[in-house]
């Protein structure tokens, strides 16, 4: 999903607002992405160890779907919070006048 933000967001870059500019800060964009991801990423795994109790048998794949869909059903919420709070963080950030 990451990966495939880049190429949308340049198209729409490009083609929908028409700005041709391009330099290293926008290659930059790269680690604003990873740094939305990687707060939810750690909410996900936190609420996959406390369903699992710790251990999961690898060859379980059953028990292993039902997990991983109680651990986005239950961290839903949280992975949405983490993802706004931050996306509204550099959005004041990117509208103030100290920048």
């Amino acid at each position: 999903q990451i990966l495939l933000s880049l190429p949308i967001s340049c198209i729409l870059y490009r083609g929908l607002f028409q700005v041709g500019y391009f330099s290293y800060l926008h290659v930059l964009t790269v680690y604003l992405i990873l740094g939305i991801g990687a707060d939810d990423i750690f909410v996900l795994i936190d609420t996959w160890r406390h369903l699992s109790e710790g251990y999961v048998d690898p060859l379980d794949k059953d028990k292993q779907k039902r997990i991983l869909k109680a651990s986005y059903t239950r961290a839903a919420q949280a992975i949405w919070n983490t993802s706004f709070t931050t996306a509204a963080a550099f959005l004041c950030g990117s509208v103030s006048r100290l920048m």
